[in-house]
């Protein structure tokens, strides 16, 4: 689970665990208490050579997963004609190259071995327009063409999810990039 110490995250990964699913959480952030059958790693998913690392550490220490869950994500609010691009490359890194670098490393042994499950959490806000939202609506449209593109490319051994909640009480908006 990226993005998995808090917020959506963590409950996806509470949930699994209940469940009797082994789970490694995968964030930036240092993990906040974790129940037992949860792991952590450090990673943030904006490096390959991170994402790469966590891949060979999952695998070594607990097999290939059967679920590669795409949570790690990051807001921002700005009015596109003010804002910084700069801001908003860090937004598209977190959202969109962060789930296509996951994909890249954790997929191919899932396709090889004609099953897995990708879950990718997107938002109500992707396909949305609203105003000081524009670049975050974008990272969610284009995570939700991407996981539909997964869909077609790895059918039908591939189960592929979108997942678009809505206003959630977490850390979300402390969590965004400010000015």
């Amino acid at each position: 689970v990226t993005g998995g110490s808090s917020g959506i995250g963590k409950a996806i990964a509470q949930k699994l665990s209940d469940e009797g699913i082994k789970v490694v959480i995968a964030d930036k952030a240092d993990s906040e208490k974790l129940a037992g059958g949860i792991e952590f790693r450090k990673c943030n998913v904006t490096s390959g050579r991170e994402i790469d690392e966590l891949y060979s550490w999952t695998t070594e220490n607990f097999g290939h997963p059967d679920y590669l869950i795409l949570n790690a994500g990051q807001g921002i609010q700005e009015k596109l004609s003010e804002g910084d691009p700069e801001k908003w490359k860090q937004v598209l890194d977190v959202n969109i190259m962060g789930a296509l670098r996951c994909i890249r490393a954790f997929t191919p042994h899932m396709i090889s071995q004609k099953k897995g499950n990708v879950v990718f959490i997107s938002s109500v806000s992707a396909n949305q327009p609203h105003a000081y939202g524009g670049i975050y609506a974008a990272s969610k449209t284009a995570l939700e063409v991407i996981a539909e593109t997964l869909r077609q490319e790895t059918l039908p051994h591939i189960n592929v999810t979108v997942v678009s909640p809505g206003i959630v009480d977490t850390n979300f908006f402390k969590n965004q990039v400010s000015g």
